[in-house]
């Protein structure tokens, strides 16, 4: 980071506000715990050169919508969840004092003012989405198998990285949780995966201790089971370095791609990563999931120049099959190490 710190000045030259403006988690990301943690706890805010002793006011406070709170920062660097509990005590306060406005006279037409980045960073360790944020910084999100939901199980991220973070879970829930926790902001690879129950709340594990490896990347998911009332702990690192996302094709196709003309369905294939494509294969699948018809998808070019490129192809599909409810997928075998999967699948 030496080297290049230079090009960090921009956010350190204003101060503890510019580090909790970044949506990543900047204090491990830039390995700058031990250097700007004093000056959080501090109570520091502003700019360096006019930057605030304590006098008296309180902990320095940001926008209260879209700038995270110095409380969450304090926690970070302590792992005393007080500050968390007194954070969220007074966001619920206020949402209460403000429902009115936020409701039936609420002054806007498309949003309602309420904190929620402060939440995003403990869910899932960094902000994803706010307003004026150009990038996101998150390094998972969640999905809850039915009956449970988002408020089932507590989460907290104290220090995401790119290769590795922690995820303190808390399920409120009287019986097992299903989970399942997708990368973002994470280098791709092989990552070692530990998970344990921690029995005396110092947020490590004690007990049902489990470890395995997997493959995980950004926008590929990992599954895990929750036990009732109880906090598990899970930590993730990477072990071996993956392709990196720059040097990969992506092929992908949205619903306009798609154009049923009777027995013929028309697929135009869009390159979208920075090196080109190899060939491939496009299907389609009935309801049922089995594949009815296969055609070859040619080598595609990246789009380098900004134009872009594209493959027509035409799956000719057996006569009386109906195409509701099937879907027209890229590359169904997994041969081609793409960006992402998930613009691969059109459902008709």
């Amino acid at each position: 980071m030496d080297r290049n710190r230079k090009y960090l000045d921009p956010i350190f030259d204003l101060g503890t506000s510019g580090l909790m403006s970044v949506n990543a988690n900047a204090l491990d990301v830039l390995h700058i715990r031990k250097e700007w943690g004093p000056r959080v706890l501090s109570g520091e805010k502003g700019r360096p050169v006019d930057a605030r002793p304590n006098d008296g006011r309180g902990k320095a406070r940001s926008s209260r919508y879209r700038n995270s709170s110095t409380a969450h920062f304090d926690w970070q660097l302590t792992g005393d969840k007080h500050y968390l509990e007194e954070l969220y005590a007074k966001q619920i306060e206020e949402c209460d004092l403000l429902d009115y406005i936020n409701t039936e006279g609420s002054l806007w037409i498309d949003r309602v003012g309420v904190p929620y980045v402060d939440l995003q960073r403990a869910r899932l360790g960094g902000v994803a989405l706010v307003r004026n944020g150009t990038f996101p910084g998150h390094v998972a999100s969640w999905r809850f198998t039915p009956p449970a939901n988002d408020q089932s199980v507590a989460i907290l991220i104290p220090d995401a990285t790119a290769t590795g973070f922690k995820v303190i879970a808390c399920n409120l829930e009287t019986n097992s949780v299903q989970a399942a926790m997708t990368g973002w902001n994470i280098d791709p690879g092989v990552w070692e995966i530990t998970q344990g129950v921690d029995t005396n709340d110092d947020d490590k594990a004690d007990v049902a201790l489990t470890s395995r490896t997997n493959r995980f990347e950004r926008s590929s998911s990992l599954e895990f089971t929750f036990a009732p009332r109880s906090t598990t702990i899970l930590t993730l690192k990477q072990k071996m370095a993956g392709t990196p996302y720059w040097q990969r094709p992506d092929l992908g196709i949205c619903r306009d791609d798609v154009e049923v003309d009777g027995d013929d369905i028309n697929v135009r294939i869009h390159s979208l990563g920075s090196v080109p494509s190899p060939q491939s294969t496009v299907v389609f699948r009935d309801r049922s999931g089995q594949i009815v018809a296969r055609e070859e998808i040619p080598a595609i070019a990246a789009p380098v120049d900004l134009y872009p490129k594209t493959a027509d192809v035409v799956l000719s599909l057996p006569a009386g099959i109906n195409v509701t409810g099937g879907t027209v997928e890229i590359d169904p075998d997994h041969r081609v190490e793409e960006i992402t999967r998930l613009n691969n699948t059109v459902k008709l």
